[in-house]
C-alpha cells in the first residue's frame, strides 16, 4: 500500500492511453508564462530559417545585376516596384513552406521523441499572419543587402553574420527570459525577437490575433523601410549612370536657310553620309541636305567620348 493511494499500485493495470498529462500554469499573469522546449524551439528555428533566406535573396539580386538580367528587365515595360514585388512573392512562399514544415515537426514528430506536442488550438490564422509579417521583414532585409552590396561574397558574408548576430541577441539560441536584464533590453532591437514574441503570444499565452498586432506592425514597418531604402538607393544609382535623352530642339527658319546655303556649297564634295555625335550635338550631312540639331542639356551629365560612325 502507498501512503498516497488507498489501493496497491502494483495491482493496477493501466493502458498507455488511459492516463493523460496536461501542463497548466498557476500564474494568472500571461507575461510570466515560460515556454517549454517545443514551444521555444519551433518558433525560434522558424525565425532563424526565415531570416537565413537573406543570403539567397541578396545573392540572386547581385547575380541578376552582374549577368545583365536586371538590365534586360529594366528595358521591359515593367516598373521597378513590380520587379521587387515578384521577388517578394516567390520568397514569401518559401518562408511559408519552411514554417509549415517546422510546425508539422512540432505537432507529429516531437511527441514520438518523448517531447511535449505543440498545441495550435485552432489559432492558424494568427500563426500565418505572424509568419507573413516576419517573412516580409526578412525579405525586405535581404533586398536591402542585395542593393547595397557590390559583390556576391560581400552580400553573403554580411547577410550571414548579421543574421547570426540578430538571432543571438534576439533569443533564438538562448531564450530572452534567461538573459540578464541589459541583454533583454538589447534583444528588442532584433527583428527575430519581434517574431519570436509574437509566436509566444500564440503558443504559450494562448492569445488571439489582436495580441500579435504590435509585433506584426513593427515587422511590416521594418520591411517597408528596407524596401524603401533599396528603391531610393537604386534610383540614386540610376541617376548617376543613366544618360537621359534630352528633348529635340527645332531650329529656327533663318538657321535652316543659312544651313541650306552651306549645303549648296559642300554638296559636290560630300559623297557619303557621315554622322558625328559629340557632347549632345548631332551633325547630319547628306547628299540632299545638311542641318544641325541642338539638344540643350537640362542636367549635368558625364562627358562621353566622341563617337564617329561612317556609313559607306
Amino acid at each position: 500500500m502507498n501512503k498516497l493511494s488507498p489501493i496497491p499500485i502494483a495491482d493496477v493495470q493501466l493502458a498507455r492511453n488511459q492516463v493523460i498529462f496536461r501542463e497548466q500554469y498557476a500564474s494568472l499573469n500571461d507575461a510570466d508564462k515560460i515556454p517549454n522546449s517545443v514551444q521555444h524551439n519551433v518558433p525560434a528555428w522558424t525565425m532563424f530559417a526565415i531570416f537565413f533566406i537573406t543570403i539567397s535573396l541578396a545573392g540572386n539580386i547581385i547575380k541578376e545585376r552582374d549577368d545583365g538580367s536586371f538590365t534586360r528587365l529594366c528595358v521591359m515595360p515593367c516598373p521597378y516596384p513590380l520587379y521587387l514585388l515578384s521577388k517578394i512573392a516567390v520568397y514569401l512562399v518559401v518562408c511559408l513552406l519552411q514554417f509549415i514544415c517546422l510546425l508539422l515537426l512540432g505537432i507529429y514528430l516531437f511527441p514520438l521523441l518523448g517531447l511535449p506536442a505543440l498545441e495550435i488550438n485552432g489559432r492558424w490564422f494568427a500563426l500565418l499572419l505572424m509568419c507573413f509579417s516576419s517573412a516580409l521583414a526578412a525579405i525586405g532585409y535581404g533586398i536591402l543587402i542585395g542593393k547595397l552590396s557590390a559583390t556576391h561574397q560581400q552580400a553573403a558574408i554580411f547577410a550571414s553574420i548579421s543574421t547570426v548576430i540578430l538571432a543571438a541577441i534576439g533569443g533564438v539560441w538562448i531564450p530572452v527570459f534567461v538573459m540578464p536584464p541589459l541583454m533583454q533590453i538589447f534583444s528588442r532591437i532584433s527583428p527575430l525577437n519581434w517574431g519570436l514574441e509574437g509566436f509566444y503570444d500564440v503558443f504559450v499565452r494562448q492569445n488571439d490575433i489582436f495580441a500579435i498586432l504590435p509585433e506584426c506592425g513593427v515587422s511590416i514597418l521594418f520591411a517597408v523601410i528596407c524596401v524603401g531604402g533599396a528603391i531610393f538607393y537604386d534610383k540614386r544609382n540610376r541617376a548617376k549612370l543613366q544618360v537621359r535623352q534630352p528633348a529635340f530642339f527645332r531650329p529656327s527658319p533663318i538657321t535652316l536657310l543659312l544651313l541650306q546655303i552651306r549645303v549648296f556649297a559642300i554638296i559636290t564634295t560630300l559623297p557619303n553620309l557621315v554622322i558625328v555625335q559629340k557632347e549632345g550635338c548631332l551633325f547630319r550631312c547628306c547628299l540632299f541636305g545638311f542641318y544641325r540639331c541642338y539638344f540643350p542639356r537640362k542636367h549635368a551629365f558625364r562627358e562621353e567620348q566622341t563617337r564617329i560612325s561612317v556609313l559607306v
